[in-house]
């Protein structure tokens, strides 16, 4: 009978070691398992802001690069506006004429047909 006793507490002892390594074995395994998916989230956490940021600095030169088209655009309706009085009056000296004054396109004019360059006032 101990010779019985003592062999099923070996076979016990050596199945209960096996079920507690098995069970630190998987618990190692799925803790490893979380600490990369925390690690991947961080990281995407990481990138997000990044990202963010980036988008930020890129609607501020946006809203830059808007405000110097519109100011190009109006110190080019200017110029067009003071070359236009320029070349009438040297026109009407040189040649004593008297021009119709010549209306550019302007960028607030939605009525206009954008093929048309210029539209000339007749007068009397």
């Amino acid at each position: 009978m101990g010779a019985n006793f003592l062999g099923e507490a070996i076979i016990f002892g050596v199945a209960s070691g096996l079920i507690i390594w098995e069970q630190a074995r998987s618990y190692k395994s799925s803790k490893d398992r979380q600490h990369q998916l925390d690690d991947k989230i961080e990281m995407l956490k990481e990138e997000t802001s990044k990202l963010k940021a980036l988008i930020e600095i890129n609607r501020a030169f946006e809203d830059q690069m808007a405000n110097h088209i519109e100011k190009l655009e109006n110190d080019n309706e200017k110029l067009r506006n003071l070359l236009d009085a320029l070349l009438t009056k040297r026109l009407e000296r040189k040649y004593n004429l008297n021009l119709p004054k010549i209306q550019w396109e302007s960028k607030n004019d939605d009525n206009k047909n954008p093929h048309e360059q210029e539209n000339i006032d007749r007068g009397p």
